[in-house]
């Protein structure tokens, strides 16, 4: 196939560990002529298997999998690497700028949270397919700076340590950016606290903010994501 040629027929492939997710995708993705669901997978093993053993257009992953499985930017990264005609599409429940804007700095195309009606996940799709980034309608999800940030490159992934990682996600204010630095500087709260002068509750309020928007929820989790940034 030529390289602008668009498939009549979009193949899409899904992965999220909850049954009724799944369900509930396959039926809505069952009403659309134009969309052909190849398979979907509760792991990642068995979805690379999928998209080993059948041409997929669009992946539809979830952002955070279950047990011991591939988080989000890592899966992420690796499809877009391991599979580069395959438009990647973020399926999650979180929806704050800054997951968005981490998710669309890894490599994917478009995002679609959770929250959003199912009826708007079609529409999602073939605008994806299209070469269109998918952002989420409440206010496009984004601020419009993430719209004109690069995508990495397979080849600029390794260059990341030269920057701030998770510090310079889109969403966190001035203060939230200055507490999850010192979190990965090894501070504690108290430590924080001090050094800002601010009090312990008030640096605990920002850090739960900050987290909330990250998508993550213990200092490791924020350690885990930093360090797939810098890789």
């Amino acid at each position: 196939m030529h390289p602008t040629q668009v498939s009549a027929i979009i193949h899409v492939a899904v992965l999220d560990d909850h049954e009724v997710v799944l369900c509930g995708v396959a039926q809505e993705l069952a009403g659309a002529s134009d969309i052909k669901m190849i398979g979907a997978a509760r792991n990642t093993p068995g979805f690379l298997s999928l998209l080993r053993a059948q041409v997929c257009d669009v992946a539809l992953v979830d952002f955070s999998l279950s047990g011991n499985d591939m988080d989000g930017l890592n899966l992420v990264r690796f499809l877009r690497a391991r599979f580069p005609d395959t438009k990647i599409v973020v399926f999650s429940a979180h929806d704050s700028a800054a997951t968005i804007d981490l998710s669309m700095r890894a490599g994917a195309s478009g995002f679609f949270p959770k929250t959003q009606p199912l009826s708007a996940l079609v529409p999602a799709i073939r605008l994806v397919h299209r070469g269109q980034p998918y952002f989420p309608a409440s206010g496009q999800g984004l601020p419009d700076g993430a719209r004109k940030r690069p995508r990495e490159t397979p080849s600029e992934s390794a260059g990341l340590g030269d920057s701030p990682g998770v510090v310079d996600a889109l969403g966190l204010s001035a203060r939230e950016r200055e507490v999850v630095r010192c979190c990965l500087e090894g501070l504690s709260l108290a430590d924080t606290a001090r050094k800002f002068s601010r009090s312990i509750k008030t640096v605990t309020n920002q850090r739960r903010a900050a987290f909330r928007k990250l998508g993550v929820r213990t200092v490791g989790e924020l350690f885990k994501i930093h360090n797939q940034l810098e890789k």
